[in-house]
């Protein structure tokens, strides 16, 4: 009785840290099935390495704007040759 009530438990928990850990993932970027596993085995182990783990939405994000910006400078660096260019003919 006695394991029968600690095998619930464990499962339980492994089921409930599961779904916490891919809710979470998805939210972040991440795969939700990968990391419900992660969570169903390792419970709180995954859940801590997972909060610890940079948001990919966040570095995603970022790395747009960095890319939009490298383009604009691109772009206003063409423009400035070309001006030189028209001075000195």
């Amino acid at each position: 009785m006695i394991a029968n009530t600690e095998l619930t438990v464990e499962l339980g928990s492994g089921i409930l840290f599961g779904i916490i850990c891919a809710l979470i993932a998805s939210g972040r970027g991440r795969s939700g099935i990968g990391w419900f596993i992660l969570g169903f085995f390792l419970t709180c182990i995954a859940l801590i390495i997972l909060l610890l783990i940079p948001d990919l939405n966040v570095e995603n994000a970022k790395s747009q704007r960095q890319r939009a910006e490298l383009r604009k400078l691109r772009e206003q660096v063409k423009k400035e040759r070309h001006v030189a260019d028209e001075r000195h003919t």
